[in-house]
């Protein structure tokens, strides 16, 4: 998930002026970073979050890539710090 957050935020640099609606700034976002990242997941990663579909740029996809990547992590370091605890006997 940080390598799409790192991607999206190329797209960034790379398309300043894109201003369209919200899937297809998804669409063309992903289609620019298609070399670099799989076109598929990356609409699908970003179509399920609220922010990234109401994003009207490029720099608002790059919003919710960050919050979906923060959200992600913060999950991932609840499973790892209170996970299940084997028990010795």
């Amino acid at each position: 998930m940080v390598q799409l957050i790192a991607i999206v935020l190329l797209a960034v640099a790379i398309a300043r002026g894109l201003a369209i609606s919200g899937s297809s700034v998804i669409n063309a976002t992903c289609a620019q970073l298609k070399p670099l990242w799989p076109y598929d997941y990356c609409v699908g990663a970003l179509s399920g979050d609220p922010a990234a579909t109401a994003a009207t740029d490029v720099r608002g996809v790059a919003a919710a890539a960050v919050n979906i990547t923060t959200t992600k992590a913060a999950s991932t370091l609840r499973v790892i710090s209170y996970g299940p605890t084997s028990s010795a006997s």
